[in-house]
């Protein structure tokens, strides 16, 4: 499906629309990730309400290109996350390399990973924070190698958020998606292109779209994640 060209940036654009999000959307991937990206933002809406926030493994000593391919895949705007930039409506946010990027008071922060390369969990510190965080999160588990992102759609599922996890006989690398269902932590499998239907259901459903006002359910939890066994990622 053709799309007209997001545009990207570096940072919060001034002026740029700031309505609270319907959701937000946090998808992790690693290896075989842009691929799916590129099939799941090829048919997303870029008029869901939903905004959307990227991990992907990245080189910590390049330069990321990853906002760039991915505005050929939508008419979102993409951007670069940058520390204290707000999670925006109908706008793809996504990871910098060597930062880990995480929720809180609604806002994207950026932090030095402490962990060696190749020991790090970004997609579960990302879901993590946004389970503690947001009373309607929603986690995506795209293609890609280890066990990252299972712990995090743990909490997510546990807060009463949605999650989806690629098939993984349509991922070329299936480890992060056998990992969460081995888990149990998926509420829904299937092909990136068939997630946005999904999704926008699910937004429809009375208790996502039209909150009480002033309530936050579930409410906010600062507990750590449950151990699971976990193969290096």
């Amino acid at each position: 499906m053709a799309h007209k060209r997001g545009s990207t940036a570096k940072a919060h654009q001034p002026g740029a629309k700031s309505d609270r999000c319907r959701a937000i959307v946090g998808i992790g991937a690693s290896a075989g990730g842009i691929e799916s990206l590129g099939r799941l933002f090829d048919v997303m809406p870029a008029d869901s309400g939903c905004g959307f926030v990227v991990i992907l493994h990245l080189d910590p000593t390049h330069e990321s290109q990853l906002a760039s391919v991915l505005s050929r895949h939508t008419a979102m705007p993409v951007v670069d996350i940058a520390d204290g930039m707000p999670i925006e409506p109908n706008r793809v946010h996504v990871i910098v390399p060597d930062r880990t990027p995480t929720l809180h008071d609604g806002k994207l922060r950026l932090t030095v990973p402490a962990e060696p390369r190749g020991q790090r969990h970004p997609v579960d510190d990302l879901f993590i924070s946004l389970a503690v965080e947001q009373e309607r999160a929603i986690g995506m588990v795209l293609s890609g190698t280890g066990c990252n992102g299972t712990h995090g759609l743990m909490e997510i599922k546990a807060q009463g958020g949605m999650t989806l996890v690629q098939d993984p006989t349509t991922a070329r690398f299936p480890g992060m998606p056998q990992s969460a269902i081995a888990a149990g932590t998926a509420d829904h499998v299937l092909a990136p292109e068939n997630m946005p239907v999904v999704l926008l259901r699910y937004l429809q459903h009375g208790y996502v779209a039209a909150p009480a006002p002033g309530t936050r359910w579930p409410p906010r939890r600062t507990r750590g994640p449950r151990s699971i066994p976990c193969s290096p990622c």
